[in-house]
């Protein structure tokens, strides 16, 4: 699959080497794994997803970190959430930032725990679907504001949204993007059928 650059990806990687835990949420199959395996390339990686990764985490904590070693990213962390007070005893213990970073896509689940064993030692981010700046590959990446030389450096880089149904109808998932197919011709087939039979 090709990766599409994220625009979290600058700041991230900033609070990961300034952090000593870092978590990433978002619903499921926005890219969080795909952001992290291509962003943290050298972080081992273990995933909750797996049951006996879970259970070795849940009975031998101890043995899953020797398996595991840091720097280590835990994908579907809320799986196992018992796994953060031996993450949390770990990141007390050293001052080393960057050790871990965890992802999850049950947001409400997986923020009780994070309160509960690593208040103050996480940064938390939300990774949402693709924006049309990312789609489009657009670097520009500034908040908004009201200047001249804003609007001048944004203006060069604008580019036509000629099909904007199709993206609306597509949707912002990074896997709907890397269908081997040509999508526009996908959708003017089936516009033109809705058409048909409407008519």
């Amino acid at each position: 699959m090709a990766y599409i650059q994220r625009a979290i990806s600058k700041i991230l990687n900033t609070r990961i080497q300034a952090s000593k835990c870092t978590l990433i949420t978002g619903s499921s199959i926005v890219g969080k794994t795909t952001l992290i395996k291509y962003e943290c390339s050298n972080y081992n990686y273990a995933n909750f997803d797996d049951c006996l990764t879970r259970l070795l985490a849940k009975e031998e904590p101890k043995l899953f970190f020797i398996n595991n070693p840091c720097p280590l990213f835990i994908d579907e962390v809320q799986k196992e959430i018992s796994v953060l007070e031996e993450i949390k005893i770990k990141v007390d213990e050293s001052n080393q930032r960057g050790q871990f970073i965890l992802s999850g896509s049950q947001k409400l689940e997986l923020m009780k725990g994070i309160s509960e064993s690593l208040a103050g030692l996480v940064s938390i981010f939300e990774l949402n679907g693709l924006s049309l700046r990312e789609i489009h590959h657009i670097s520009f990446n500034r908040h908004f504001v009201p200047s001249q030389s804003y609007i001048k450096e944004r203006e060069s880089e604008l580019i036509s949204y000629s099909s904007i149904w199709n993206l609306i109808h597509k949707g912002c998932y990074p896997e709907l993007y890397d269908i081997d197919r040509d999508w526009q011709d996908f959708y003017s087939s089936y516009v033109a059928t809705y058409l048909e039979k409407d008519s």
